[in-house]
């Protein structure tokens, strides 16, 4: 007698929508085995899951799967499509990077060479918009936002309209400060996380909504004050030696020798390396703000011979796409590879590279407010932090252990007293 599988409504529904589009009976089964492996993994339906769990499942499968570039893009257009089409949550794609931009960065980490696409674009529509939705797009399109930053406040509105289950408009002070709770108590949210959280629900209710008394309603959480993680110049040469690829040793180092951000670093194109002026353009960098940095002479040396090697057009450091620079995640990813081959035992992300241009420059010598310049900072509050962490300043007074009589430091010598039996 033959057993047939039993088919959840979401997965009947999938199927539906995949036959409704044609797609091919092999790429069918294929997106639904995706699919399974995916909510197998926390055994939970995919309607529980959201962009934390996708996030988490692609480091998975990068980091303990050793998934190759044609899982990974099997797995992206799987979810693409549960997401966008069967489900309408069009928060999985828009503000979940890694599915944009997962196979540019299996095809830009080390290791053995992408395999390419093997799926055929998706033809599905556009995610429907709520007017709402829309009306906060476009009041930050026209205050140029970032579209990083369009992202992300439309995905924290999203999470708080689906914690009360109704529309923003319809909920008040009493329901933002239940959400507030809610992610401080039970989700142990990151400052960060809080932070930009607040920084949403402010837009929306003071600019789309025109409701200007809310804001007293959403309080700020109080920022911890952090020092940044710093490497020593033979830490960073010990990691820089690690990175095997030249094309992510060029871009860790230019990070590293002019203090660039990794968003900074990756945008990069060939006019901006101005070799007559001895300049870096960064160009539309945080805050939208241009500036230029000085160019060392030895990078520059090293940036004609990957130019030698690599040959790019436009990009400085093109990525694994057609026209597309290398992704902030596939940097990141090379960076913790690189910093556990070095050995490196500081919690230190790619960011590190950019406070210790800043601190070794403040050691040297180099005045904050040239530092201030250099790192584009807006404050020079936030320039000051660094002198918390240069030895020039840790280290300037003398500890007065130094100055007690060197019999104290003598560490006595004492014999074990004998064991009693009784």
């Amino acid at each position: 007698m033959k057993s047939t599988t039993r088919t959840t409504p979401l997965r009947q529904r999938m199927i539906d929508d995949m036959k409704a589009r044609h797609l091919r009976p092999d790429t069918q089964q294929l997106y639904l085995n995706r699919v399974a492996e995916f909510a197998a993994h926390f055994g939970k339906s995919p309607e529980l899951l959201g962009p934390e769990e996708i996030h988490t499942y692609r480091a998975h499968l990068i980091v303990q799967e050793k998934a190759t570039g044609a899982v990974l893009k099997e797995t992206v257009s799987a979810l693409r499509f549960l997401y966008r089409v069967t489900l309408g949550n069009p928060w999985a794609i828009a503000d979940t990077v890694w599915i944009d931009d997962a196979g540019a960065a299996a095809k830009d980490s080390e290791g053995p060479p992408f395999p390419g696409a093997v799926l055929p674009p998706l033809p599905c529509p556009a995610a429907p918009t709520t007017p709402l939705r829309q009306r906060m797009i476009e009041d930050m399109r026209v205050r140029n936002f970032a579209l990083n930053t369009q992202n992300n406040y439309v995905q924290q509105v999203a999470k708080f309209s689906e914690y009360h289950g109704k529309s923003p408009e319809l909920l008040g002070p009493e329901e933002i400060r239940g959400y507030q709770v809610y992610l401080v108590d039970q989700k142990h949210a990151s400052w960060s996380v809080l932070n930009l959280t607040v920084c949403a629900l402010r837009f929306l209710y003071r600019v789309t909504l025109g409701k200007g008394w809310m804001i007293e309603h959403i309080p700020y959480a109080r920022k911890p004050k952090k020092l940044p993680v710093v490497l020593s110049l033979e830490e960073v040469a010990r990691f820089l030696e690690a990175v095997l690829n030249i094309k992510h040793r060029v871009i860790l180092m230019i990070a590293y020798a002019a203090g660039l951000r990794v968003s900074e670093a990756v945008a990069l194109r060939i006019g901006d390396i101005d070799s007559d002026r001895m300049v870096i353009r960064v160009e539309e960098g945080k805050g939208r703000k241009d500036r230029y940095i000085g160019l060392s002479p030895r990078l520059l040396a090293l940036l004609r011979e990957y130019w030698k090697i690599v040959r790019p057009t436009d990009w400085l450091f093109p990525g694994g796409r057609p026209g597309r620079h290398i992704t902030r995640s596939a940097v990141q990813q090379v960076y913790r590879k690189a910093r556990a081959v070095a050995g490196l035992r500081k919690q230190a992300t790619a960011r590190s590279l950019r406070h210790s241009f800043a601190t070794h420059l403040l050691e040297a010598g180099t005045d904050v407010r040239t530092i201030q310049i250099l790192l584009g900072h807006r404050s020079l509050e936030t320039t000051a932090r660094y002198m918390h962490v240069s030895t020039q300043t840790v280290r300037a007074a003398a500890s007065p252990l130094d100055s007690l009589p060197s019999t104290i430091l003598e560490i006595p010598v004492t014999t074990p007293p004998k064991p009693r039996h009784f």
